[in-house]
């Protein structure tokens, strides 16, 4: 089955003692499926929910960037958990106790059912990514410090094994043993019993991996200090902005803040990626996501990461705006400042695939919305059409808009020609029509003979084509 129903990326998913599957997302809710279809809907969270569990019991807790974790029975939320200061980015259970919980705020919580915090697990330097839990009480916890720690239930930290990157998720085996994933693209599997352990080889160079990593860090931050940048700005920060030609002063993200939601639609992050390079982001609140803009070369200009034009589709517009659809989708519509609306909306619909009938409202919406006075273009601008059907409104051919015809046998004009050019009148590439009318409408057609507008030049054939 393909199950589609959130607006929003998918970032959790469970399964239900009844076989339900429970679904988490960014749009700030859960969706549960049965056999392929939509079986209900769990609406509550102020935030993206980023993780799921199921309890001993069978009911489902959800963690929010709202900062809280909720417990749902059946459709209800029968309680929610407050305790964090940040976003809760994991959740696992703790059989024979409650559950545990890892946050943005850099710590893990171990809760009763009944909602009482028994533990405070207090140790990571940076945002914990995923947490799990053994039968027997031994929590794992994945941070961004490039750690993965190893405590009991009541706090207290058992080891700490070091990795070359950032630790996005663990989890155990049925055997016991600790898998971890990193951000040098490598999963890694830690045991305790020495038969399953690597030989002295792979550790040694696990060991001298560790030891590169830590001396290019060092030699970066030896680097830095010998050029101190704003008081306030972290050392690695100024490496990445002077390594990719960035003024001083321009802040630098770390690659986890795209965790969390923009302030405002188009606002601009310059982040540190992984790699070391340097890339622009910018928050499409209507998708609740970070657009990647590209990839930062070189200082950019003087005001340009704080000037009012906004990013969308790959590059910069005067204005950006949400277009609100019956239906309650929002669109995106962009346009610069004298751009003929008509134009504009021609795009948006060929975009959205929209039908041709709100043409004008889109149109009157670009006119309201950004004080452009242009109208249609002027006939006189479209050259070849041969007629007087406006490509861009629809408007009529009628002779009331049209140019007034020279005489009958008067000389052509090369202006003239600009006009008709060799079609002969009438004939309009637009819409196909014709000055010719079918038979059933020949005698209508010549008692209107006076005003028919005459061919205005004439091709001669010295012989019929083959």
């Amino acid at each position: 089955h393909t199950l589609k129903g959130h607006q929003y990326q998918v970032t959790a998913i469970a399964v239900l003692p009844s076989g339900d599957v429970a679904s988490a997302s960014v749009d700030k809710t859960i969706k549960l499926w049965r056999e392929g279809k939509a079986a209900g809907e769990l609406a509550g969270h102020d935030g993206p929910v980023l993780c799921l569990a199921v309890t001993e019991s069978g009911d489902l807790l959800s963690g929010s960037g709202d900062q809280t974790i909720k417990k749902w029975r059946g459709k209800q939320c029968v309680q929610t958990y407050k305790g964090h200061t940040d976003t809760v980015r994991g959740l696992c259970i703790l059989p024979g106790v409650g559950f545990v919980s890892a946050s943005h705020d850099c710590t893990l919580k171990v809760w009763s059912d009944s909602g009482d915090v028994l533990a405070a697990l207090v140790g990571h330097t940076a945002i914990i990514y995923s947490v799990a839990a053994t039968p027997g009480g031994i929590i794992a916890s994945a941070s961004e410090d490039n750690t993965v720690k190893l405590w009991n239930a009541s706090g207290s930290c058992l080891q700490t094994i070091e990795h070359p990157g950032c630790v996005w998720a663990v989890a155990f085996t049925a055997a016991g043993d600790l898998v971890s994933g990193c951000s040098d693209a490598v999963a890694r599997v830690w045991s305790a019993a020495a038969e399953r352990q690597a030989d002295a080889e792979t550790a040694a160079a696990y060991q001298k991996l560790l030891s590169d990593r830590k001396s290019a860090a060092a030699a970066a931050s030896a680097q830095a200090a010998a050029q101190p940048g704003p008081e306030g700005m972290d050392v690695d920060g100024a490496t990445a902005a002077a390594a990719a030609g960035l003024p001083p002063g321009v802040k630098i993200a770390q690659a986890f803040e795209l965790a969390q939601p923009g302030a405002k639609d188009g606002e601009t992050k310059i982040v540190r990626e992984a790699d070391g390079s340097v890339c622009a982001y910018s928050w499409d609140a209507g998708k609740c996501i970070w657009e990647k803009i590209g990839t930062v070369v070189d200082a950019p200009e003087p005001g340009s990461m704080t000037s009012s034009r906004r990013w969308y589709a790959g590059r910069e517009w005067d204005h950006v705006f949400d277009v609100e659809m019956d239906s309650g989708v929002k669109l995106k519509l962009a346009c610069d400042d004298g751009e003929n609306p008509y134009l504009v909306a021609d795009r948006f619909l060929e975009q959205h695939d929209l039908p041709a009938e709100f043409k004008e409202q889109v149109v009157k919406f670009v006119i309201d919305n950004t004080g452009s006075k242009t109208g249609a273009p002027n006939v006189s601008d479209l050259p070849i059409t041969g007629g007087f059907c406006d490509p861009f409104t629809g408007g009529s051919s009628s002779s009331a808009d049209r140019p007034r015809p020279a005489a009958p046998g008067a000389a052509a004009s090369a202006a003239n020609l600009g006009m008709y050019d060799i079609t002969g009148g009438g004939v309009d590439p637009f819409t196909g029509g014709s000055s010719s009318r079918s038979a059933a409408a020949g005698s209508s057609a010549a008692a209107a003979a006076g005003s028919q507008i005459p061919a205005r030049a004439y091709l001669l054939f010295d012989s019929a084509p083959p």
